[in-house]
């Protein structure tokens, strides 16, 4: 589901918010695929998520869970922010910079 949120043309996001991600797998024995990586990776991209941001969000093992925290947002790819609607305004001022809180 994270990477459908990503898709989004808004992100929305709160204090309750749990957004997670992993890296892909083989559907067959669990294992770690490396070509569904090589997907996630190029979607990734497409979308405009530079390196550091997808290798963050695949590095998971398929049996855990990163859950992206608010001010990891911000400090993985500041670019996408303006599309990351945090509501209410007092969670956008407590985790990112003031200029990116529509006021």
């Amino acid at each position: 589901m994270g990477l459908m949120w990503l898709a989004g043309a808004t992100r929305y996001v709160n204090d309750n918010s749990h957004i997670g991600f992993h890296a892909a797998y083989d559907g067959h024995d669990g294992s770690v695929s490396s070509a569904g990586n090589a997907w996630v990776g190029a979607y990734l991209n497409k979308l405009g998520f530079g390196l550091r941001t997808i290798e963050f969000l695949t590095s998971m093992p398929p049996d855990d869970m990163r859950y992206l925290k608010p001010w990891e947002m911000y400090q993985l790819d500041a670019k996408h922010i303006s599309n990351w609607s945090a509501k209410p305004l007092s969670f956008c001022k407590k985790y990112f910079p003031l200029a990116m809180c529509a006021n």
